[in-house]
């Protein structure tokens, strides 16, 4: 399947009023999704992916030069929330391609859980996530709870790739990271307390592999161990982290 607006003159932009623009269900028998030259905002959902719903480990999700704006997931204490813009459960790349103020939020304000992760973007499985000439910028997860004793936040304020078993991790490349965060607000407070989930721009969960952050600009992202960048679990995993540019970016715990 291939949605694509390149053949329109001017952009082409799918408003979701608060609704999905396209699902792949678990179940489906769809192979490959392409979303290209298209502007997608204002999607939303309780659970994953705002804009954009791959729950068939066996779809390859291509985004190509497509844009995602201000799509939402809500976590609930009983439904985790995964990509505020994107969830993919297979084999993704993304290229040439902008996210910008996509958030993972609390539905009302008694979850009291932290299973909230990528802001903008998430993918979990055993397979491949390249990302290629993108910007990440303003996405957050941003959670309303008590926990420990102030609050606490899920991980990646923009990307969260959870990969554990795959041979061949992926790749960060020539893409932009900036004002990216993890949040959250306690119930009967009137501030947010910034940095308290791992990894302000992106987190990277996986037990082998080799991953690949190279030629990246990271800035003013903000999360609690890794401001920019958290690796987690991933001991077996070479990583190689060349030529990228990290500045003002806070790590409230470490690492900054």
């Amino acid at each position: 399947v291939r949605i694509d607006g390149g053949d329109m003159p001017g952009k082409v932009v799918i408003d979701g009023a608060g609704w999905t623009q396209a699902t792949v269900a678990a179940g489906s028998s769809t192979t490959m999704l392409t979303v290209a030259n298209l502007t997608l905002r204002h999607g939303g959902q309780i659970g994953k992916g705002g804009c954009v719903s791959v729950m068939n480990p066996n779809t390859v999700t291509l985004l190509d030069h497509a844009t995602f704006i201000e799509c939402k997931v809500f976590v609930d204490a009983t439904q985790a929330a995964r990509g505020g813009a994107v969830y993919a459960a297979g084999k993704l790349t993304v290229v040439d391609s902008l996210f910008e103020r996509n958030e993972v939020l609390t539905l009302g304000t008694s979850a009291e859980t932290t299973d909230a992760h990528g802001g903008a973007l998430s993918s979990e499985g055993a397979h491949e996530v390249s990302i290629a000439r993108s910007v990440f910028r303003d996405n957050r997860v941003y959670l309303s709870n008590s926990l420990p004793s102030s609050c606490a936040s899920g991980v990646g304020g923009a990307v969260h790739l959870y990969l554990p078993g795959a041979t061949s991790v992926g790749s960060i490349v020539d893409s932009t990271f900036t004002g990216n965060r993890t949040a959250c607000r306690r119930p009967g407070t009137d501030y947010d307390i910034n940095g308290v989930g791992d990894g302000g721009a992106a987190s990277l969960n996986s037990d082998a592999g080799t991953f690949n952050v190279e030629r990246n600009f990271f800035e003013n992202n903000t999360g609690l161990r890794g401001g920019a960048l958290s690796f987690v679990n991933a001991g077996q995993t070479h990583v190689d982290i060349l030529n990228n540019t990290f500045h003002t970016n806070r790590g409230m715990a470490s690492s900054g």
